[in-house]
């Protein structure tokens, strides 16, 4: 009951972590503090005593005091709300530099672009503007990674599946499998997690190229010296972070050689009827292949969006059986009109 404030910077406060504090200490308020050593530690600050942190996250907070924050693009132009970018720092706290290293401060201390006879420190962390004037972090700069053409933040979708129920911490990674880039998502939960039911809402919430194809739950997450997440310590993606059903083998021709297709796509043996396209690993430009070898293996014509609409496989065999019924009523019916015709004749 004595403690009146509790203040966290140095390290993202999870939402979960935020959530326990209030509810623990709910006397006291709680502080989140952004900075870094080349601006005098801390810059951002906000008071999340009235924050719902569960419906609306943990801010970084609004620039303190005499210190003006700028987020900005790679040509240093000003950013709009809700637009990732690079976070600036200026004030009279900015540093001069790094001793002897010249060439470190020559790139992260620049002039400030927007007022005159400042300094600003390029931070590497991304941000973005929220509507109510408050900061979003994102993560460092060489979180960013690109796939299959898309850059993609990688703390954005971390953010995005914290708001997922019991998720408690997450790390977001980029790694290679079968000599492809893929996302993977390392979970720290309080109960095991239901992981199509997180796809289907990162789905919801995200561009189908960032949401991860792989989910790895771990106790916790590794720590280095400094008591900062050590990534490297993580485990490697594998087939086995495959987000697997229960397996039922192929009932019918249509899916023994729909299976075969998705096994020669996907590079993944054992694929079962109730198994998801995407799930398995499977992306926009595999879908585009397998369109192909289905057209190609049942002679029909099937969209790229019909395969979106139907990505488990016994739905895929279903529709393919379908469409080939169709082909075979209008070649009937093509054939019956000629019939007529010549009849009439």
């Amino acid at each position: 009951s004595s403690l009146l404030h509790i203040v966290c910077s140095g390290e993202e406060l999870p939402v979960l972590t935020a959530q326990d504090c209030k509810e623990k200490f709910h006397n006291a308020s709680l502080h989140n503090l952004y900075g870094p050593t080349e601006a005098a530690i801390d810059v951002t600050a906000i008071d999340l005593s009235e924050v719902d942190v569960i419906k609306y996250g943990v801010s970084i907070g609004k620039p303190i005091a005499n210190t003006k924050i700028y987020i900005v693009n790679n040509a240093l132009e000003l950013q709009p709300f809700g637009v990732p970018g690079e976070l600036l720092i200026s004030g009279i706290q900015v540093a001069r530099g790094y001793v002897n290293l010249p060439e470190l401060t020559k790139d992260r201390f620049i002039a400030d672009p927007f007022r005159e006879d400042y300094n600003v420190y390029r931070t590497g962390d991304v941000a973005k503007w929220q509507s109510d004037g408050s900061i979003a972090y994102l993560g460092r700069i060489d979180n960013q990674v690109k796939i299959r053409g898309n850059r993609i933040e990688l703390g954005e979708v971390e953010t995005a599946i914290l708001e997922f129920d019991t998720i408690q911490q997450v790390v977001v990674m980029a790694q290679e499998l079968k000599s492809e880039k893929v996302l993977g998502a390392y979970i720290v939960s309080e109960k095991p997690v239901d992981k199509s039911a997180l796809r289907s809402f990162l789905q919801g919430r995200l561009p189908d190229y960032m949401v991860p194809g792989f989910y790895i739950e771990i106790p916790h997450f590794p720590l280095t010296s400094s008591g900062k997440i050590d990534r490297k310590a993580l485990p490697s993606i594998s087939e086995n972070s495959i987000i697997k059903k229960e397996y039922i083998a192929p009932r019918n021709e249509t899916e023994e050689k729909l299976v075969q297709i998705w096994q020669k796509v996907l590079e993944v043996e054992s694929i079962g009827v109730l198994d998801s396209f995407f799930e398995l690993g499977g992306h926009s430009l595999k879908a585009m292949k397998l369109i192909g070898l289905i057209n190609t293996e049942f002679e029909i014509k099937i969209a790229i969006n019909d395969l979106f609409k139907n990505i488990i496989l016994e739905d895929q065999a279903a529709l393919i059986e379908n469409v080939t019924l169709m082909y075979v009523f209008d070649e009937e019916d093509n054939k019956n009109n000629i019939e007529t015709e010549i009849f009439s004749i």
